[in-house]
């Protein structure tokens, strides 16, 4: 493989979390009299970060909530973050494989920082990726640039030997950004349309499509 590196999304690519993230958000809408919100309609507010799922699960007119919802639903997750959420079927040999294969693997999110090493540390081997990156307070998250751009430093590899995996068009823009050849995942949260939509050229149906990466990038 000519591929050096492969960065990850968490939520919607490595691991199904709707089911905890809705339970999460639900309790914290519940806590101050809110609707609360299906798994159906909680996948389309997932990605952008914790401050903009609160934002779009809340009413327009409580739109004041939206930090005490965060807090309420982080008191709640935190704890509970691994109750029903596991890595999609397959996923974990193909993480193997690659790492067997000495491709770097890190993992970039707009999930907080904490939980994402926690998940990751609970569902995946010790050493599975190189460097894992959610999001911190004062800092940036996709589709800005920085953040994956200093993974790629991190990795010492060239933004042309690495490969972004996602699910959704927020993936596909910070890819767009970093100037990173993307490879979208239809089984995530968001599903193939939004991935065509945002422009993903390249959409694997099965984990074990990415063990074929140079081959979809000749392609493309």
């Amino acid at each position: 493989m000519n591929t050096k590196a492969v960065i990850f999304d968490l939520d919607g690519t490595l691991v199904d979390s709707l089911a905890d993230l809705t339970c999460a958000m639900n309790y914290a809408l519940a806590e101050y009299g809110c609707p609360t919100q299906t798994a159906e309609k909680c996948r389309f507010m997932i990605g952008d970060g914790l401050q903009t799922f609160a934002s779009r699960a809340l009413p327009a007119d409580k739109q004041n909530l939206v930090d005490d919802v965060m807090q309420k639903m982080k008191e709640y997750y935190t704890p509970r973050c691994m109750e029903q959420t596991r890595p999609y079927d397959g996923i974990l040999d193909v993480v193997a494989a690659l790492h067997k294969k000495n491709i770097k693997l890190a993992v970039v999110t707009n999930k907080n920082h904490e939980m994402a090493v926690k998940i990751l540390g609970g569902l995946f081997p010790a050493g599975s990726f190189d460097y894992t990156l959610g999001s911190k307070a004062g800092e940036s998250i996709k589709p800005q640039a920085d953040a994956t751009l200093n993974v790629v430093a991190k990795m010492n590899v060239g933004v042309d030997e690495c490969i972004f995996v996602g699910d959704s068009a927020v993936d596909v823009q910070t890819a767009q950004n970093c100037g990173i050849k993307f490879v979208g995942v239809s089984w995530g949260l968001r599903g193939r349309k939004e991935l065509q939509t945002a422009g993903a050229e390249i959409i694997i149906d099965q984990p074990e499509e990415l063990l074929e990466l140079d081959y979809w990038l000749n392609e493309h």
